[in-house]
Parts: structure tokens; sequence; C-alpha cells
């Protein structure tokens, strides 16, 4: 008796790439790319992580302004978030995560960028999980999200 899971086994062995094409459908439904909420006010940067995380495995998603970012919380939980701490708006990356910790209940792991230091006690004030100090270096930056996301 032919059954259709013999036709399907008979059917990948002459053709590799629908067997590849169904891998990437298995990664992208049952091996969901952790998620990456980046804000930051310099395009040149958030253009510069969106490309080297996804590159990584990661699903980035970018802002350049807070009201965005809040918004898209709302409707999607992201694994992990970087916030930069000085902003060209009234809102700091420090004031947005007390707002996340806060009114938002968001419990994943956040990190602050800076090119200014950020002192130990600010970041467990604002509720922040780490800091990474602007310019940074790619693959430290990569380490850290990896070493973060460990446990969520």
């Amino acid at each position: 008796m032919f059954t259709h899971i013999a036709f399907v086994n008979l059917f990948l062995d002459f053709n590799p790439l629908l067997l590849s094409i169904i891998y990437l459908y298995h990664q992208l439904i049952y091996e969901r790319m952790p998620s990456i909420f980046i804000l930051d006010d310099i395009d040149d940067i958030l253009f510069t992580l969106d490309f080297w995380l996804t590159q990584h495995g990661y699903q980035v998603y970018t802002f350049n302004n807070s009201k965005d970012l809040i918004d898209a919380i709302n409707i999607v939980a992201p694994d992990f978030i970087l916030l930069d701490v000085r902003l060209a708006e009234l809102k700091d990356g420090r004031v947005l995560c007390i707002e996340l910790r806060q009114h938002h209940h968001y419990t994943n792991p956040i990190y602050l960028f800076s090119s200014t230091s950020v002192m130990h006690s600010d970041l467990r004030a604002c509720g922040a999980d780490g800091f990474i100090k602007k310019p940074f270096d790619l693959q430290k930056m990569l380490e850290a999200i990896n070493n973060a996301l460990v446990d969520v």
C-alpha cells in the first residue's frame, strides 16, 4: 500500500529544493526568531544594528521615537529592547525604561546604550538590565544580547 507519507518521502528524495523550503518554513513557524526593538534617533545606527542583528538570526524592529515603540509594544512584546539614553525628544531611554516596566509591565531584558557613561545605580533605578557603551563593538553587542536572552 502506497501511503501519503511514502509519496512525500519519495518526492523529497528527488527534490532537495522542496526539502530546503520545508525546512525554512519549519524554522519560521516552529523555531521563532527572537525579536528585538531598538530605539535611537540616529538612522545610521538603526540601519547598522538592524542589518547586523538580522544577519545573526534576530527579527529586528527599529524606532526613531518612543511613541512608535510604545504603540508597537502594545501589539507585540519583543524578547529584548535596546534603548538609547539620549534622544532628541523629551523622554530619554531611562525614563522610557521606567515607563515600560511600570505601565506596560514589560519583563524581558532592556538594555540602554549611550556615548555617555551610565552609573550602575542609574541602571537599577530605571529597571534596565544592562548597558552598552557607544561606540560599540558589534560582536560584543551580539554577545551581550545573546547572554541576556538565555533565560527568556
